[in-house]
Formats: C-alpha cells, sequence, structure tokens
C-alpha cells in the first residue's frame, strides 16, 4: 500500500495517460543519491536516505496492489533523488535538470527547495504544507482543508484538486465484518486505535494495510490483521464491511497556535465508502469531512455502528472523485 500522495500522483499520472498524454511517473529509488556542492565557499556532499517504504514491492507488481487503469510498468522509472537541502538549497543532477527543463508535477515537499527557473515553470501538488511552502507556476491541494492550512502558514492561495480515486467497489457483497482499519499499519495512524478496539471488542474488526511496525500491536489487541494484502483482498474486505474507522490525529502549529488536525483528505476513506461501509472520523478540522455522508465521532469509544452506507452517498462521491467522470478537470494541473 502506497502512502496517500504517493498513490494521488500516481492516479494523476494514470489519469493523464488515459487522456492521451504522454506520461513518465519517477518515484525515489533507494539508490545512494551524492552530490557535491559549494555552499558560502564549503564544499559539502549531499546523501539521499535509503527509503525503501516504496519500494516493498517491484514496479512490475504494482497492479497487484494497486489499480491503473492506463499507466503500465514502463511508464514508471525510479531515479535518484536528493532527499534533504541545505540552507534552502537543493541540488539537482543533469539528468533530473534535463527531464525538469519544460516542468513537472510533483508532490514532493523537499522539492519546494528546487531552483526558481524549475519552480516557476512546474506544478506543486500540496497533500499538507509539512515544509516551508515556496511560489510555484501553479499550485494545487488535494482539499479545501489543506487550501486553508497553506494560506494560514505561508500565504500561497492554492487551488482545489481532489484526490483522483477510481470506484472499482461492489457494495451489495453480503456484509460480515463489523469494523474495518484500512490504512498503512504504522503507530502515527493508529493514534486512537486502542481506545476503539477496547471499547468494541463485541465486534468483529479487521485491519488491512502494508505493515510498517503495528500490525503485531493490532493482533495483540485481538484485531484480525491482512498486513501487505493484494488490492483483490483489499477489495474484497472493504466491501464485506459494514463501517470504517479512521484512526489518525495530529498536531501542528498555525498562527502560533497548536492545533489538532485529522486526515489531509483520505483516499482510503472515499474507498471504504464506495464499497458500501460507513466513515467514521476524528470530529476534527480535516479533509475527510469534505467526503460526502462520513460520521464525526469525539472519542473513539463513542464510535457508532451502521449496517453500510445509503446509494446516494456512493453515487455523489463517485460523481465527485472518480476520474471517469472528471475528465477535463485534470487538465489545468498541467504547467
Amino acid at each position: 500500500m502506497l502512502a496517500g500522495h504517493t498513490r494521488n500522483m500516481l492516479t494523476i499520472a494514470d489519469w493523464l495517460k488515459g487522456l492521451g498524454y504522454h506520461v513518465t511517473f519517477i518515484e525515489q529509488s533507494d539508490q545512494p543519491y551524492v552530490s557535491h556542492i559549494e555552499i558560502n565557499g564549503v564544499l559539502a556532499t549531499v546523501l539521499s536516505k535509503s527509503d525503501s517504504r516504496y519500494q516493498k514491492f517491484q514496479i512490475e507488481e504494482i497492479r497487484n496492489y494497486y489499480y491503473l487503469r492506463h499507466l503500465k510498468p514502463e511508464d514508471i522509472k525510479l531515479m535518484p533523488f536528493p532527499a534533504s537541502s541545505i540552507n534552502g538549497y537543493l541540488p539537482v543532477s543533469d539528468e533530473f535538470a534535463e527531464i525538469a527543463k519544460d516542468g513537472i508535477i510533483t508532490g514532493i515537499e523537499v522539492f519546494n527547495d528546487l531552483p526558481e527557473e524549475i519552480r516557476m515553470k512546474s506544478t506543486h501538488y500540496i497533500n499538507y504544507p509539512a515544509v516551508k511552502i515556496r511560489q510555484w507556476k501553479k499550485m494545487f491541494s488535494n482539499s479545501y482543508f489543506t487550501r486553508g492550512v497553506t494560506y494560514k502558514k505561508y500565504g500561497f492561495l492554492t487551488e482545489v484538486l481532489y484526490p483522483a480515486v477510481y470506484n472499482l467497489y461492489n457494495p451489495d457483497r453480503t456484509k460480515d465484518i463489523d469494523y474495518i482499519i484500512f490504512s498503512r499499519l504504522q503507530k502515527d495512524k493508529m493514534v486512537l486505535a486502542k481506545p476503539f478496539i477496547e471499547s468494541h471488542r463485541k465486534y468483529k474488526i479487521v485491519a488491512v494495510g502494508m505493515d510498517q511496525g503495528y500490525a503485531s500491536e493490532l493482533k495483540k489487541m485481538g484485531v484480525k490483521v491482512y498486513a501487505d494484502a493484494p488490492l483483490n483482498v483489499i477489495k474484497t474486505l472493504l466491501e464485506r464491511s459494514k463501517n470504517y474507522v479512521h484512526l489518525m490525529t495530529f498536531r501542528d502549529t498555525v498562527n502560533g497556535k497548536e492545533q489538532v488536525f485529522g486526515e489531509h483528505f483520505g483516499s482510503t476513506i472515499l474507498e471504504a465508502l464506495y464499497a458500501g461501509a460507513q466513515p467514521w472520523v476524528p470530529a476534527v478540522p480535516s479533509g475527510a469531512l469534505e467526503i460526502p455522508c462520513v460520521k464525526p465521532y469525539v472519542q473513539p469509544e463513542n464510535i457508532g455502528y451502521e449496517e453500510g452506507v445509503e446509494k446516494e452517498c456512493i453515487k455523489k462521491a463517485t460523481l465527485r472523485y472518480d476520474p471517469e467522470y472528471r475528465k477535463d478537470e485534470i487538465k489545468k494541473i498541467i504547467p
């Protein structure tokens, strides 16, 4: 399971290719990126950190884990990227500079430190303004929530382009799972897991997603876990589920005040809705609240129980987010 911003950019590439554009999707490889640069007269060596989270599965196997309608494995390339900048300067290789000469579309946060001549020919898609945002030729956010936080923190008023999420699901399947947790299985995504699970022990709860260290904790709490499951298993589990629970909150300081926020958007929340599972999300400012028919909760112990979600909710969400109904909308993201 890919991180939300990665899968969103992958689907944007898929969407554009389906409209006839020539698209190359570039992801960071775990090959070290080494660059020798001079900063204020000091020679520095910049080495990228090796991050294997997105290389867990081979590119050739990506369709087993993530739905692509048009993009082929040969359209996806791995390239070593710098993973950090020095004093606001991000070194780029000659190969990358050649690719970026006419502009790129990116959601990579550290790319805010790319040279201005690249940024002012390119499009930046903001998942959440976790690092300093600089000016780009075109700037988009994944929700009105993210747009608002970006403006409050850095003064840029972006355009909103909701993530593209295909509706592949059959909500009419017999539902025999009470609650599903669908997320990368990591501690930061499971902030509210323990109180929810302990207060809902009489129900059948399952969890599915890429294991990033938390699957064993969920198993200890009595949850049936499907770690690193392929797409067909995820699809089946979502369709069998009556309710979906989102368990992440985080703190950020905006305008000098620390606040509690929720998911920036939440593609997994939307997929659960497509599958006919009622989404429950934390009652804090978030992009998840922009998805039709989600139900906010204040305390995880008080999460309610539904038999599924209304068909009208699924229809509304499909028309708003599925690329098949948004064919012209994506064109505005092209630099």
